[in-house]
């Protein structure tokens, strides 16, 4: 492991340096942060009188709101161990936007079998405009730490594959990715499938571990399809593609 010391304090030190500005005092403006920081405050304050949370009662102008029974709520329940440390919301979303964005980097890293290599991967993933984008324009909180999540799982499994038994911890990455954005959490698991049956040959570990990762994460996503009818968006076309399809 000291081999990769040198390697990984770059990571963390480049990482640092790209995101700088997350250091900066007052609120990064992005389309969704302000947001985000409105949902860590809300998740923080009803956690003392529901878990898993799936009514806030001081959303929508205090009418309240099943918001965390149908969006991801990873985010804010990761969010809310820092704030019973003493940290502020928006102090926790940097600190979220940074995890999540250092851990897709290290990650990546160690899916190469080699030191240099892997950092080379790594600082591509790390200086993807896509990146920056979600980070600093879109402010999509949920969807930086799912791409953090995904190399983690594809280690995971790549391990799991090599010791053709089941490991501990292989179905933590996948249940945070889930319960850390609903669309990438559906894609990925779809991925994964299509990975077992056409990749990997320890077929019957990777399915116990998928198995696990969705057993983890039920509490929020069997909810999210049963209850789905009762919302009125079900019915209508809240977004239409059309709206945002280049022609």
């Amino acid at each position: 492991m000291r081999k990769h010391w040198l390697y990984l304090a770059f990571i963390f030190i480049f990482s640092l340096f790209m995101l700088r500005s997350l250091l900066s005092q007052g609120m990064m403006y992005a389309h969704d942060s302000i947001w985000h920081v409105e949902r860590l405050s809300h998740m923080f304050g009803s956690l003392s009188t529901q878990f898993p949370l799936r009514w806030s009662h001081s959303l929508d102008h205090g009418y309240g709101a099943p918001l965390f029974n149908f969006i991801y709520p990873g985010p804010y329940y990761i969010g809310s161990i820092f704030m019973l440390m003493g940290l502020g919301p928006l102090a926790v979303f940097n600190l979220l936007m940074f995890g999540g964005y250092l851990l897709g980097g290290l990650g990546i890293y160690f899916l190469s079998k080699k030191p240099l290599p892997g950092l080379i991967a790594s600082l591509i993933y790390l200086t993807i405009p896509y990146q920056f984008l979600d980070i600093f324009v879109r402010g999509a909180l949920g969807e930086v730490i799912a791409l953090g999540m995904i190399p983690w799982i594809l280690l995971v499994y790549t391990r799991q594959e090599s010791s053709k038994k089941l490991l501990w911890y292989s179905p933590f990455p996948l249940a945070i990715l889930i319960i850390s954005h609903n669309f990438y959490g559906y894609l990925f698991c779809g991925i994964l499938l299509l990975l077992m049956i056409f990749v990997y040959k320890s077929k019957k570990y990777l399915l116990m571990s998928f198995l696990l990762s969705l057993g983890l994460s039920a509490f929020f996503i069997l909810p999210a399809f049963v209850e789905r009818p009762l919302l009125l968006s079900s019915q209508s076309e809240p977004v239409s593609y059309r709206d945002h399809f280049v022609y």
